[in-house]
């Protein structure tokens, strides 16, 4: 549930031992339009402060293994989130969000079979319950599993995936749970080196104890050139 791309952040990849990559990760935030502090040398107000309590700071750890057919990885992230309002310099104490995903991959020759899970703790939206109005919490707690495959076909390529959710807000006071499920399938199919036609249909199913639901069927068709 974390971000997958983040701002004004540093960085380190380690060198690949034994099949072992480490990665790390921190944040300083996007920067805070702060009219409360001033720039001390410029007595500018409308600059904007990085590395603060009004920003969030998310950061992460992940770990990535690699063998001949054989793939997994581990990815653990902390959002350290903004505990003081930037516009009335109000305080408060949210809960930091802690996601935990792991993955792992086989190459069997005949199909790549893909298997995944996350665990996340004080979140504050999760996926598709923004579909249904149900945002801006803050202890969202659950998991999902995803299983998936590419398989090599009639000169293309199918990529076929199943993925199930569950989880509850944890607040004081609060009843709500809710759970979800996807299926999808895409087909590829190589024109050249750098041409490609695609096709693919998707059904996605949400549903909430506040009796809030989203369902959808999707279906995509196209061609991609690569340059």
């Amino acid at each position: 549930q974390s971000q997958a791309r983040v701002a004004n952040r540093v960085a380190y990849k380690s060198p690949t031992i034994a099949g072992f990559t480490a990665y790390a990760e921190y944040s300083f935030g996007t920067g805070i339009k702060d009219d409360h502090d001033k720039d001390a040398t410029t007595d500018d107000t409308t600059k904007y402060f990085d590395n603060q309590s009004k920003d969030n700071r998310p950061a992460a750890l992940g770990l990535n293994y690699a063998n001949g057919a054989f793939g997994a990885g581990m990815v653990v992230s902390y959002k350290n989130e903004a505990s003081v309002d930037a516009v009335t310099g109000e305080v408060s104490e949210p809960e930091d969000e802690v996601t935990v995903s792991v993955g792992t991959n086989y190459d069997f020759g005949v199909a790549n079979v893909k298997l995944a899970a996350q665990y996340y703790k004080d979140a504050n939206t999760v996926g598709l319950l923004k579909e249904v109005g149900v945002d801006g919490r803050d202890e969202f707690e659950g998991y999902s599993v995803t299983f998936g495959a590419d398989i090599p076909a009639w000169g293309g390529n199918w990529t076929v995936g199943l993925a199930y959710g569950d989880g509850e807000d944890k607040a004081e006071g609060v009843n709500f749970e809710y759970e979800g499920y996807n299926a999808a399938a895409m087909y590829y199919y190589p024109l050249s080196k750098q041409t490609r036609v695609y096709a693919g249909a998707g059904y996605t199913k949400m549903e909430s104890g506040e009796k809030a639901e989203y369902e959808s069927i999707k279906a995509v068709m196209g061609m991609a050139h690569f340059f």
